[in-house]
């Protein structure tokens, strides 16, 4: 009897353990699965949170240089039209170039005002009273007007002309460091030789190279005040000698 008993509590034991560990493994695989859900979901966020993401990083910073390069065009755009913004309408100015490579030509005040305009600040000269001063002045780089009659890349003189005869030979260098100015201190400058007329501004050069409202030019391949001075010095020695 007692053996029974004792079978009969082995046999429950038995049974009972087997069905703590098979709730046990129902557990862990429980566990398992939700361990599984949620790293499917973790991955779902993040796939989630790269598609917000920009394609590519340069991509982002390329279309940010683009944006600025438009600003910073705009901006240009502004302040070459800020340079003409005193300039009149129309103006009865004409400049003449012969003898250049590239024919003669007419640059009419259309044509000047269509042109790149720059600024050189704090100019410094001597007025008609005598005295220093200094300026801003705004126009075209004397160089870019000269290209228009002459090849760039050649060698040549510029005897420029004033209306009321007064004239100056250039050379390429002193053109370098010389504009045309239309306006001074932001007064337009005029078309008329004896109110505030257009004129040349050598900057940190000789003021003799100021022409005033300059309307020719003279393109040659030497210096001809140079070949002038030697017409004039084998005159006075034939002279001398007969």
């Amino acid at each position: 009897m007692e053996k029974k008993v004792i079978l009969t509590i082995l046999l429950i034991a038995s049974i009972s353990a087997s069905l703590l560990i098979s709730g046990c493994t129902s557990d862990t695989a429980e566990e398992e699965e939700t361990k599984v859900d949620l790293s499917e979901n973790t991955e779902d966020i993040k796939l989630n949170l790269k598609s917000e993401l920009p394609e590519n990083v340069s991509d982002t910073a390329e279309k940010e240089d683009s944006e600025s390069d438009l600003s910073k065009n705009a901006a240009d755009t502004t302040l070459e039209e800020d340079l003409k913004s005193e300039l009149p309408e129309n103006q009865n100015y004409t400049i003449d170039i012969s003898g250049g490579t590239k024919g003669n030509t007419t640059l009419t005040y259309s044509d000047l005002k269509a042109m790149d305009f720059v600024k050189r600040s704090n100019v410094t000269y001597y007025d008609s009273t005598g005295n220093k001063t200094a300026s801003d002045f705004i126009g075209i780089e004397w160089n870019k007007i000269l290209e228009k009659g002459e090849d760039p890349a050649a060698e040549a003189y510029f005897k420029v002309y004033s209306p009321d005869g007064y004239n100056v030979v250039y050379t390429r260098d002193q053109a370098n460091d010389t504009i045309l100015a239309f306006i001074e201190d932001g007064k337009a400058l005029t078309a008329d030789l004896k109110d505030n007329p257009v004129h040349l501004v050598y900057v940190d050069g000789m003021q003799c190279h100021w022409v005033t409202l300059p309307v020719k030019i003279e393109v040659s391949s030497t210096n001809p005040d140079e070949s002038s001075e030697m017409d004039m010095s084998e005159e006075n020695g034939e002279n001398s000698s007969a």
